[in-house]
């Protein structure tokens, strides 16, 4: 499998390609851009937030503690590549961030109406814990715990 690693600045642009690949085909079920389409790359790679999976990337993940957990703020891969196990790299090399930190838990939002998403991460141990409108989003929050640290 792909190794996963922190991004570095000649990545950006195309983690922000495959960003806008994968999510492009949600514009016309939201009716406006989701999310991770507005963010600020540079910043998130400058801050050692993020992580991309090969080289070239073509896929990538957020990942930011806040309190006692990991929240997993975007996770993509390219269209092309999807279906390939790259995601459940992603999650996996999430799942060891996490224990590496002592977080209590993964956690993550997606939007209600990215029934995939919702599904995938159903499939792989999330929860939902909650739903909440933020703006134009309606956010579906999930949860896993995070595995115990290896020692």
């Amino acid at each position: 499998m792909e190794a996963t690693r922190r991004a570095e600045p000649d990545d950006v642009a195309a983690v922000r390609r495959c960003v806008e690949d994968a999510y492009a085909m949600y514009m016309p079920r939201l009716g406006f851009p989701p999310a991770p389409m507005g963010v600020d790359y540079e910043v998130l790679q400058g801050r050692g937030e993020l992580f991309v999976i090969s080289d070239p990337p073509v896929g990538t993940i957020t990942l930011t503690m806040k309190g006692p957990d990991l929240w997993i703020n975007n996770l993509a891969v390219r269209p092309e590549r999807q279906g390939q196990g790259l995601g459940r790299a992603l999650i996996a090399f999430a799942e060891a961030e996490a224990s590496a930190r002592k977080a209590t838990s993964l956690r993550l939002y997606t939007n209600e109406l990215m029934t995939e998403n919702v599904a995938f991460y159903l499939a792989f141990g999330f929860r939902e814990i909650g739903r909440r409108v933020e703006g134009p989003y309606r956010r579906v929050v999930m949860e896993r715990d995070a595995p115990p640290r290896r020692i």
